[in-house]
């Protein structure tokens, strides 16, 4: 008996041991080779840039101020504006100089902090102010805000050759009425905006920066002579659409401009420079640059439409014309396209060669193509 529980203990270990093994052989198809790599973290900085302008005679950072002082011929003032600029990017500070002083007062802009980029003899000054000016601050680990002194000298002066009747109004005949000249006034402002544009990726030059800071939608294209160059902007407008809602008002639409320069086209700039880049600028305004009017209602809808190279340098065709197209409703009637207040060609269909300015309306697409060598001053009108 004892001999037979002896087996049975044996044999049941041994079934044990045989189990035990089956288990450890099924868990060791379960040992999967594997890893873990380290985080990687992406941390997105915020940036932000600030500008004003403040002078110590009583002005207040981020007020509007005015001063009066009496003109004494031989005489100064200290005037002692500084923009202060705060930037965690590149960015281009523009200092900008509203002069009507009629010559009254003298000044010196401080040039060896701010670079000229437009005056009163600049053609193609974007704004309305009589001179523009730039600097670029760029920051590092130390430096994220500048003071940036605008005048010479911190002063302004008098001449000492003014007499009694350059201090009175003339009449239209040049003659010295008794009535004494007012308005007289030195303005400064400045703005501040990021060198480096969204379309780019690359840091852009002052004027086109310029632009877009004052509100300019515009679109580049690397520029080749000899190769054709597209230029396309769409903007958010009431411009295409000559429906109107239950209130009368015009329903708000998309409208596509495309500037075609092509290969047979020479292009020139008013620098005398080369050209690299061109930009194709559509700026909502109230001038008559290209005003599209229907019904001939003038002022409803007007669009400053050019073309510039990467310098903001105006841009026009010596060989060739430049084609616009502009993306209007369909089945207008009685259109006209006038430039400089003169009524343009108009052409029966789309014409393969160009010889003289014009334009052509396609009133089954709504496609208007002007083709022009210079931007000045167009109107479309219909109705």
């Amino acid at each position: 008996m004892e001999e037979n529980s002896s087996k049975k203990r044996n044999i049941a270990t041994a079934a044990a041991a045989v189990a035990l093994a089956a288990v450890l052989l099924v868990s060791g198809t379960f040992a999967y080779l594997q890893a873990a790599s380290e985080e990687v973290e992406n941390t997105f900085l915020t940036n932000a840039n600030s500008v004003s302008i403040a002078e110590t005679n009583g002005a207040q950072e981020g007020e509007d101020v005015s001063y009066e002082f009496d003109i004494v011929p031989g005489t100064s003032e200290v005037k002692d504006p500084v923009v202060t600029a705060n930037a965690t990017l590149a960015s281009y500070v523009f200092l900008f100089v509203d002069d009507a002083t009629d010559d009254l007062v003298t000044y010196a802009i401080d040039t060896s902090v701010w670079i000229p980029l437009y005056d009163t003899d600049s053609t193609d000054n974007p704004t309305d102010h009589t001179y523009v000016y730039y600097t670029l601050v760029t920051p590092t680990d130390d430096t994220e805000s500048w003071e940036l002194n605008v005048l010479s000298g911190q002063a302004v002066s008098y001449p000492s050759t003014l007499e009694n009747t350059d201090m009175y109004e003339t009449d239209e005949d040049g003659n010295v009425t008794d009535t004494l000249k007012s308005g007289i006034t030195l303005s400064f402002s400045a703005g501040i905006i990021q060198a480096t544009l969204f379309d780019s990726g690359t840091q852009v030059s002052p004027a086109i920066a310029l632009l877009v800071y004052l509100g300019a939608d515009l679109t580049s294209a690397d520029y080749t002579s000899g190769a054709e160059t597209t230029l396309e902007k769409t903007i958010s407008t009431t411009l295409a659409n000559s429906e109107t809602d239950d209130d009368g008002n015009a329903t708000t639409t998309t409208a596509t401009f495309t500037a075609t320069i092509g290969s047979n086209v020479t292009l020139t700039n008013n620098a005398d420079t080369d050209i690299t880049s061109l930009y194709l600028v559509v700026t909502e305004t109230t001038d008559d640059n290209i005003a599209i009017v229907p019904d001939g209602d003038a002022g409803d809808y007007t669009y400053d439409i050019s073309i510039i190279d990467q310098d903001g340098n105006a841009v026009e065709a010596t060989d060739g014309f430049i084609q616009v197209d502009i993306q209007l409703a369909a089945g207008l009637t009685n259109l006209t396209v006038t430039h400089s207040g003169n009524t343009m060609t108009a052409f029966d269909s789309q014409p393969d060669t160009v010889s003289e300015e014009g334009y052509y309306y396609d009133s089954d697409t709504g496609v208007l193509s002007i083709y022009t060598q210079s931007f000045s001053e167009y109107g479309v009108m219909w109705n």
